[in-house]
């Protein structure tokens, strides 16, 4: 790792050492982002207790990830307050990649979000989580609010529509979220992701979209 990255990591840990900090750190310049979409690629997540968590450790993460890191170009860093399920408590790392806070940027976050299997995108201007399933109140809150946010950055302020992404590569991440119509099993239709995914549904079967 260059020299930059590593002179932050001492206070990077102290703050992220607190419970509700995080923080996505560039590899190559030590700085952390201040806009954008940050989301993880799966196969290198780690939770590093909170009473082992400390420069060290994530020197140690960054070794271990160098190449998948230098490749992505951020260390994603999350000390959730609280956890849900079985999930364990601690510090979350990720190699993370940021995208421009723009609609096309959102669209990919989403796309890769729901491929690399994670729980949710992140933007770092609003502090807005997306969640993938969103399975909470506060979940469905938030995801529903970046939705929105999301749709109106819309280019020419049209409505809502993913054409921009290849309907093929986006209707796939969002299908594999949970079973499609079966006939006994439907999508949720409060699910704020829904209706973007009958609009691919639609625009491949050739029919017109509301």
């Amino acid at each position: 790792m260059r020299a930059e990255f590593e002179a932050a990591l001492p206070q990077v840990a102290e703050r992220v050492k607190q419970p509700g900090e995080g923080a996505t750190v560039n590899v190559r310049t030590g700085e952390e982002a201040t806009s954008g979409w940050a989301v993880a690629r799966a196969g290198h997540e780690h939770v590093e207790p909170k009473q082992t968590f400390s420069e060290d450790s994530l020197k140690r993460y960054a070794g271990s990830n160098r190449d998948a890191l230098e490749q992505a170009g951020y260390m994603g860093l999350w000390h959730p307050s609280r956890v849900t399920g079985d999930r364990p408590r601690g510090v979350y790392h990720d190699v993370t990649e940021v995208k421009p806070n723009t609609y096309q940027g959102g669209l990919e976050s989403i796309v890769q979000g729901y491929s690399h299997d994670q729980d949710a995108v992140f933007n770092i201007d609003r502090f807005d989580e997306l969640h993938m399933h969103p399975n909470t109140r506060s979940q469905v809150r938030g995801t529903r609010s970046a939705m929105r946010t999301l749709a109106s950055q819309r280019p020419g302020g049209k409505q809502p529509d993913i054409a921009d992404t290849p309907p093929e590569q986006l209707a796939a991440g969002l299908k594999a979220r949970r079973p499609v119509d079966t006939g006994t099993t439907r999508l949720d239709p409060d699910d704020p992701l829904v209706a973007y995914a009958q609009q691919i549904a639609a625009k491949k079967r050739g029919t017109p979209m509301a």
